[in-house]
């Protein structure tokens, strides 16, 4: 299984920066219908790169887990919260699928 966290890049850059019409990793991480919920311990209040850890072994994936659980700020995540946690699996398919599918001319960088 490939791991997304060394792909060199997801978004989409154009002369005006990331371009959110065209970058399609925000669709595809949201497109993800099957998930397991997971309760936020105490130690991870405000850390969702510990929570990706303790879900997925690799701290890398926070922001997966932030998209797909609409959370903009780190702050909000509060002991007791339910979020929702992706198969690593179709996270890995769905990012490696937006790789496939990138214009090509366009600069990247990692989100």
């Amino acid at each position: 299984m490939a791991d997304i966290t060394k792909a060199k890049t997801f978004a989409v850059i154009d002369e005006l920066g990331i371009d959110p019409l065209r970058d399609k990793s925000f669709d595809a991480i949201m497109g993800i219908t099957n998930y397991k919920f997971h309760v936020i311990a105490p130690e991870e209040e405000h850390n969702m790169p510990l929570v990706a850890y303790n879900e997925y072994m690799n701290e890398e994936y926070w922001r997966v887990l932030m998209i797909f659980n609409g959370i903009a700020d780190m702050f909000a995540l509060k002991a007791g919260n339910r979020i929702r946690i992706p198969a690593l699996a179709l996270i890995t398919t769905a990012l490696n699928n937006v790789l496939t599918e990138q214009p090509s001319g366009s600069a990247t960088v990692s989100i």
